[in-house]
């Protein structure tokens, strides 16, 4: 998926990325890592209330309350989780259930929920890990054996939330592995070497539409973090673009690093 542009500086491509766990390389095992961190389905939800008000805004409350059953503003999930998915009701709300799936059982009251305690704490827990062991990343045995350059992406693909096993899973990067991203416009440096990585276009736009309409930040511009212009000095200043950031982040050089075989790295910082 990349072009060569007709303005004879740019190209644009699409990236693809893939993520792989690799416990060898890991401090630590992801599915025994465990984090209490915000329910953004639940908040998510709540926010999107913002600005409402009367009988429709309590409707709404009660109709995210009832799908929620015994969620909780934080939620204690393994990394694994957190990633690639946990149980949670709210974001296949408006979606059809499979047709293959039973009934799901009616959700608890508030009141019934806080009589039950940590009996259906318990068990939330418990259905949340099931379903963390089928939301895993793409780096399963049998699609490891499976040349990425003729693999099968749209089958892979997933959303961010979704059924799995006839539970609703959501997860932080669950829609980010395998899926093709938004495109680049980049300078290819045949004209001018000196521009080459320089990002000129995002989502075929100069500007974000993230930051305040006008402003620098809300500019598209920075180097590609996947190329960079030779001849980089010490005392100049690597501004980096980061579309999962939306923005540039601009790195001051701190020292050399050196790695095996001889190899030297310049190291930059924030």
């Amino acid at each position: 998926n990349l072009k060569f542009n007709d303005d004879g500086e740019t190209l644009t491509y699409r990236p693809r990325k893939f993520y792989f766990i690799d416990l060898e390389q890991s401090i630590g095992d992801p599915d025994k890592t465990f984090l209490t961190v915000p329910n953004i389905p639940l908040l998510t939800g709540f926010y999107t209330l913002k600005g409402e008000s009367g009988f429709a805004k309590t409707f709404k409350v009660d109709t995210i309350m009832r799908a929620a059953g015994a969620t909780t503003p934080f939620v204690n999930v393994s990394f694994t989780g957190l990633l690639w998915g946990y149980e949670e009701a709210l974001p296949c709300l408006k979606m059809d259930r499979p047709a293959h799936c039973p009934a799901p059982t009616a959700s608890l009251s508030m009141s019934e929920d806080e009589e039950e305690g940590d009996d259906d704490w318990d068990d939330f827990k418990r259905r949340k890990r099931s379903v963390e062991d089928a939301g895993r990343s793409v780096s399963t045995e049998e699609e490891d054996r499976v040349d990425l350059r003729d693999g099968d992406f749209e089958s892979w693909e997933n959303p961010k939330g979704g059924y799995v096993n006839c539970s609703c899973v959501w997860g932080l990067f669950r829609d980010r592995n395998v899926t093709l991203r938004k495109p680049v416009t980049m300078y290819h440096g045949l004209s001018d070497l000196k521009k080459k990585g320089v990002v000129k276009l995002y989502d075929s736009k100069p500007v974000l539409n993230w930051w305040v309409p006008g402003s620098q930040c809300d500019q598209v511009g920075g180097q590609d973090g996947g190329t960079l212009a030779p001849g980089l000095l010490e005392d100049e200043s690597l501004n980096l673009f980061i579309d999962l950031m939306c923005r540039k982040l601009e790195l001051e050089y701190e020292k050399d690093e050196v790695y095996p075989e001889r190899l030297t790295a310049k190291r930059y910082i924030p």
